[in-house]
């Protein structure tokens, strides 16, 4: 069987664990297993086989990995799964663009969106329930797209039929050269000076801080989950030009830097363009050594996440799409 028969569709379930007919197909390359946990007896027998009775299961979760790019229409799914939930497009300025803004909230808990899965192929596809997101990753290299990578869990699987009838979603993906990269020193300046010339590439990554519980409540899975506090981690290459130069005295004066990624994409009407924008309080935690890349100096930089008290904030995520709705 084809591997290009493969297919992932999800529905936006109204309370976590309730199954729901999927109402979207998503883009991307999937993968998806179960991953049980077995306990097993050990006792005196009279002989010398280890084992006389087969393990008995304790426990299962159903594993999901994305990869692919990073485009405009779906992204705002995985983020509503791996940050806040129930977050809804607005309108921007009476346009036909509309905003999807996700930040964390830092003292309570962000109920995120929870989605029933139907994954697999054209011989049999698999359904899992209550499923969030474990880790996130967007990355960019130039002169390619930008991506968007994503671990996911759920109950466990169990063999469905696909809802049928879903049509091939119409996305833009982001290019990564399309990106400007921001750095300044102060939240209230955030966005305002351009390091340009100098970024290469980067990797943003949140580790979501989810786990499911292990509470026993008559069923092998999870029905409830926790989130523990986490960061994001920021790997960047720099060409050590004047603009990397300035950021190494910040790293040796170990300043805390308001940074800015902002990604173009088409223009939705006069004045206002499909973006994702990935704003955050960075700490330098890591200066590499110049390596040498087509000729040029580079540096690899890594940086992770701060609270600031003045901004209230430690990160913000936006994506500006012509989506009102996620469909």
């Amino acid at each position: 069987m084809t591997a290009t028969l493969r297919k992932a569709q999800i529905g936006k379930e109204t309370t976590h664990g309730d199954s729901v007919a999927a109402t979207t197909r998503l883009l991307g390359k999937f993968t998806h297993k179960e991953v049980p946990e077995f306990d097993e007896v050990e006792e005196h027998t009279g002989m010398l086989s280890k084992h006389i009775r087969a393990a008995t299961k304790t426990g299962t979760i159903a594993e999901i990995g994305r990869e692919g790019t990073f485009t405009f229409e779906q992204a705002p799914y995985f983020l509503g799964m791996c940050i806040k939930g129930g977050v809804v497009g607005e309108q921007v300025d009476a346009s036909a663009a509309y905003r999807w803004a996700y930040e964390r909230n830092l003292s309570g808990v962000n109920d995120p969106d929870s989605y029933t899965w139907e994954i697999g192929n054209a011989v049999q596809a698999f359904k899992t329930k209550f499923g969030l997101g474990k880790s996130l990753e967007v990355g960019g290299v130039s002169n390619k797209l930008l991506t968007l990578k994503c671990d996911m869990f759920g109950q466990d699987f169990s063999k469905c039929n696909f809802t049928p009838a879903l049509s091939l979603p119409v996305v833009e993906d982001a290019v990564t050269r399309k990106t400007g990269l921001y750095l300044d020193d102060t939240a209230a300046a955030l966005g305002t000076t351009q390091v340009s010339s100098t970024l290469l590439d980067f990797n943003w990554k949140l580790d979501t801080g989810m786990i499911p519980d292990d509470c026993c409540d008559g069923e092998l899975w999870f029905t409830d989950f926790t989130e523990v506090s986490t960061m994001i981690t920021l790997e960047m290459t720099f060409k050590f030009n004047n603009g990397a130069n300035l950021e190494y005295e910040k790293y040796y004066d170990k300043q805390p830097r308001f940074m800015r990624l902002i990604t173009q994409g088409s223009e939705i009407e006069p004045g206002y363009a499909k973006s994702i924008k990935l704003d955050a309080c960075f700490d330098y935690r890591d200066w590499g050594a110049l390596e040498e890349d087509n000729g040029r100096d580079t540096v690899k930089i890594k940086m992770e996440s701060l609270y600031d008290p003045t901004w209230g904030k430690e990160w913000l995520i936006e994506v500006v799409n012509a989506l009102s709705t996620l469909p």
